[in-house]
């Protein structure tokens, strides 16, 4: 192998490594700005079917601001607990909104009203629930194996080319 191609080689690596972590830098800041506006949570529970299903991954805009209307699905805290229902009813007691909340497969409101302070967000997209068990494999557990397993493959098959061309020699 030339100078020249050697030359040509690292300037190569060199721009790849430079475009790779721009797009890191830019990935990582659209990341920032998704999670920093909604809160993605699982769906445990079937209070809400068939709007929500089980095991589906809903996305709540996080939008305290904002005054909720009858209709609207909403997260709201209570206790230690996040809770996603539908609002029924709204309310105002001279200092603060309400909401009287429940869920659709249930059969009656929540029994405690939920202030509008309590309130995360409301949701604005959920996925299937088949998506959540796809997105599962997606820890770092498994990408670190796959990792692994690349660097192992690509080191396997350098190594058997290194074979092939000192047996030519």
């Amino acid at each position: 192998m030339n100078r020249s191609s050697l030359g040509k080689r690292k300037l190569m690596a060199i721009v790849m490594v430079i475009a790779w972590a721009v797009l890191l830098i830019q990935g990582s800041m659209a990341l920032f700005s998704l999670y920093s506006r909604y809160q993605f949570l699982h769906v445990i529970s079937g209070s809400m079917e068939p709007a929500l299903h089980t095991g589906s991954i809903v996305a709540v805009h996080k939008s305290t601001g904002t005054l909720f209307s009858p209709g609207d699905i909403i997260t709201f805290q209570e206790d230690d607990l996040l809770i996603t229902h539908r609002i029924k009813e709204v309310g105002y007691n001279g200092s603060s909104f309400y909401y009287l909340t429940q869920g659709d497969a249930n059969q009656q409101p929540d029994l405690a009203f939920v202030k509008h302070q309590q309130v995360v967000g409301q949701v604005v997209f959920t996925t299937p629930a088949f998506l959540s068990r796809i997105l599962g494999l997606f820890t770092v557990r498994y990408l670190l194996l796959f990792h692994a397993l690349l660097f192992i493959f690509l080191g396997r098959k350098k190594m058997n080319k290194g074979r092939r061309l000192a047996t030519h020699a």
